[in-house]
């Protein structure tokens, strides 16, 4: 793969596109090595779970968005006539099937995104018990804290 600068100000392309999805598609599959228990490193403490999913759940709440303006496109791409369909189908009919899927998708995203969230919750205030005592990354105390999940009297 070849790297890429991610930027969110213009001028895009739709290669530049494609190679933003080809970099998250390789990032997920990075993070699934990274994280698989074989592979020593990946997570060190609690702290690095809770920050990931964190990451993890802001990356899904985006996808929505993503999702509706795709299908956006493809309904302004219809309307204009700009579409065809190489298997002999109507465009207009498969664009709007293709809205409704990621309509879909981006109700299952929002639900994710709960989930990764609730999950990150319930484990704020988890951190690794030491040789010579507790060691608790002093970072996610503070940042559990904030949230409202570690309270060292509960811990």
């Amino acid at each position: 793969m070849t790297e890429i600068t991610l930027r969110t100000d213009p001028p895009y392309s739709p290669e530049y596109t494609r190679e933003v999805g080809r970099a998250l598609a390789e990032a997920v599959r990075v993070l699934n090595h990274a994280t698989h228990p074989a592979n020593v490193g990946g997570l060190g403490r609690p702290s690095d779970t809770y920050n990931l999913l964190g990451s993890l759940y802001t990356a899904t709440q985006r996808l929505p968005q993503l999702f509706e303006q795709i299908a956006e496109y493809l309904r302004l791409q219809t309307e204009s006539g700009r579409i065809g369909d190489t298997m002999g189908r109507d465009p207009v009919n498969q664009a709007l099937i293709t809205g409704l899927h990621l309509t879909d998708a981006a109700s299952s995203a929002q639900a994710l995104t709960e989930r990764l969230q609730a999950a990150q919750h319930a484990m704020a205030g988890l951190f690794s018990e030491w040789e010579g005592g507790d060691d608790p990354d002093p970072d996610y105390a503070a940042e559990a804290e904030l949230r409202g999940g570690r309270d060292s009297a509960d811990a």
